[in-house]
């Protein structure tokens, strides 16, 4: 199943139940009766995060090349959503190492393009000026997105 069908079912999991006595609702974490292993658990909310950063990244390189500014904060930013995204890649190895494969296997090469996509284009403006290296860390940024929805197209088992 696709990691994005995976992580809906994983929120379609999340039922409410009452407190008693008190008539509040609070979620309950329900994953272990949805067939999911928790290692496929951790890749479905695991991509959830990766999107996350490397949407919040996305719009933060957009601002800085359009400013030029908090470019130390935008190279820090670049390191923390590479690793994210290289947990990621590795808890998908693990788990292509226990034998649950992703549907196609293009899959694999999306993972790979989104992890290079930042970094490449780091180094492809590495002495730029500011903006213009935010301009490219955006576009290494908006690739990484592309490859993001393709990698959860792609992920079904």
């Amino acid at each position: 199943m696709p990691v994005f069908q995976a992580w809906m079912r994983i929120v379609d999991g999340l039922g409410s139940a009452r407190i008693a006595g008190r008539g509040r609702r609070t979620l309950v974490w329900t994953s272990h009766r949805i067939g999911l292993s928790p290692m496929t658990e951790a890749h479905a909310i695991g991509s959830v995060v990766v999107l996350v950063a490397a949407s919040i990244f996305f719009a933060f390189a957009l601002y800085s090349a359009r400013t030029g500014a908090h470019s130390g904060i935008l190279m820090r930013l670049r390191i923390g959503v590479v690793g994210i995204t290289a947990a990621q890649l590795a808890l998908g190895a693990l788990l292509y190492a226990n034998g649950e494969r992703p549907a196609e296997s293009l899959h694999i090469l999306y993972g790979v393009v989104a992890l290079a996509a930042i970094p490449l284009a780091a180094t492809f403006a590495f002495e730029a000026p500011p903006k213009a290296r935010a301009g490219a860390l955006a576009a290494g940024a908006g690739l990484m997105l592309a490859m993001i929805w393709r990698l959860w197209v792609t992920g079904g088992g």
